[in-house]
């Protein structure tokens, strides 16, 4: 345990971050990198090789700094954004590469709805929608034969990374389920809805647990990064299940809100269990026997990064602005990007701001901002409550927002409830890294791993004089949702 470092590649719509633990869970290194998009209308792209330098870069970064404190790199994982794809030849090259965002599939999405909508939900616990993978294939079939059929393997951002590595392509469970084409209980390929695309069933990669190893680093990625060839090359997750991980939930009663570029909110169950309504989403765990369902809050975190761009200040400076100038609660009212979810629906990025006028402060806008992600949060947390049957009292809080004092506050005031965070942030990267810490033998198991990972817990408690404050105008957001 002394030497070892664990490293984790963390691919976000956000960027991609490069991050290294030792076994006592202390972050050793981290560097960003942004990732260029290419628009086509709803199609969206990025170049893989332009990534995939960058992120050797970075790992030839951590190899160094590790050195300096006489750690070695002995494993490295992966996680990232769901639903982004990477289609590949004959050769293993890469085709396409699309994020998440992309929706250029959205007529065939339309059609897949209509007529294999409710098997895919019963099976994959999501309803099919355009930035899932059986809709943007059906596309290229349609869009581009050429294309379509040089295609001899597909997979998930974060299963890129690990063959990028390894030359091994694997998927896993948590991604996988964010195809339209897999099966929660098998947490494995759906066959019959693979057939009835009329997809060949080889390009889609063997399924391995995460936390499995699958390989070594390949000669020419040991060049590239300056890894080690015994370096082992573990099997991630999905973003927000490694954040799920990252907090340590393994158990079912535990739910946690993951505020990124949106925030889905998380609870643990121990069955695959679905909504007979179709409002929420049904995901696999990074434990094997364990699911969660998911309500999502939206694009909480996009929304406030559009409006720091558009001002261009920094997050903690708009913070601080409304700490200072105290703007009062429920003035600018902000419908953007944030719903209640329906897994039939996706939610709307567009919408308005309300309240505003010549005289209005930035912080008033940006106190907006703030109360309609905590709504959504709220409303969200309380959707899951009743298609599961159960209240939380605690809510995991973690993500870039959970960063932001005044988000903390205000969330736990509008939810009524306690939120629990950690001290140490970065919980996507942590839940990788424990995953491969496992793996390297270091610990028995992942509570074993969270013990000494997650040392640090935070507690917001709720203020009553906030909840009594933003109730009225809580109530008013929801009824407008619902109209």
């Amino acid at each position: 345990m002394d030497s070892s470092a664990f490293c984790v590649i963390d691919v976000g719509t956000g960027g991609v971050k490069c991050l290294v633990f030792d076994g006592r869970g202390t972050l050793l290194f981290k560097e960003n990198s942004g990732i260029e998009f290419t628009f086509d209308g709803p199609a969206i792209a990025f170049d893989p090789t332009k990534v995939w330098n960058d992120v050797c870069r970075m790992i030839r970064a951590a190899v160094k700094e590790c050195s300096k404190v006489k750690k070695k790199i002995v494993t490295v994982s992966s996680t990232s954004m769901r639903e982004g794809n990477v289609f590949y030849d004959q050769e293993g090259d890469e085709i396409l590469a699309v994020p998440n965002l992309d929706a250029r599939a959205y007529k065939e999405a339309s059609e897949i709805q209509d007529s294999l909508g409710k098997e895919i939900y019963l099976s994959s616990g999501h309803w099919p929608s355009a930035i899932f993978l059986a809709s943007r294939l059906k596309y290229l079939r349609k869009s581009n034969e050429e294309m379509f059929h040089k295609i001899k393997k597909v997979s998930m951002i974060n299963d890129w990374i690990l063959y990028r590595l390894s030359g091994v392509l694997a998927a896993e469970p948590t991604n996988g389920c964010e195809t339209a084409l897999f099966n929660l209980k098998k947490r494995d390929w759906d066959d019959s809805l693979i057939k009835q695309f009329q997809f060949e069933r080889s390009i889609f990669p063997e399924v391995r647990e995460c936390g499995t190893i699958i390989g070594e680093v390949s000669a020419s990625a040991s060049r590239k990064t300056g890894l080690a060839r015994s370096t082992s090359i573990v099997v991630g997750a999905a973003d927000t299940e490694s954040a799920v991980a990252g907090c340590g939930l393994f158990d079912s009663g535990n739910v946690a809100a993951i505020a990124g570029t949106t925030t889905p909110i998380q609870a643990v169950v121990e069955s695959p269990l679905l909504d007979p309504e179709r409002r929420t989403w049904t995901c696999c765990h990074v434990v094997p026997d364990r699911w969660t369902v998911e309500s999502n809050a939206g694009a909480t975190g996009l929304t406030f990064k559009w409006w720091a761009n558009m001002t261009r200040t920094e997050f903690s400076k708009l913070d601080e602005e409304v700490e200072k100038e105290g703007p009062a609660p429920g003035k600018v009212k902000v419908n953007v990007g944030t719903s209640l979810m329906n897994a039939e629906h996706p939610h709307p990025l567009a919408g308005g701001i309300i309240g505003v006028s010549p005289w209005t402060r930035r912080s008033e806008i940006t106190l907006g901002i703030l109360e309609t992600n905590c709504f959504s949060v709220r409303a969200n947390l309380e959707q899951l409550e009743i298609v599961l049957g159960n209240r939380y009292t605690e809510v995991y809080f973690c993500g870039g927002a959970s960063r932001s004092k005044l988000w903390l506050r205000m969330q736990a005031g509008i939810l009524g409830r306690t939120l629990v965070s950690q001290n140490v942030g970065d919980a996507t990267g942590r839940g990788a890294a424990m995953l491969s810490a496992v793996a390297a033998g270091v610990f028995p198991n992942l509570r074993k791993a969270s013990m000494v990972f997650l040392k640090q817990r935070m507690i917001t408690k709720p203020d009553g004089l906030l909840f009594e404050t933003y109730e009225p105008f809580y109530q008013g957001w929801l009824d407008g949702i619902n109209k």
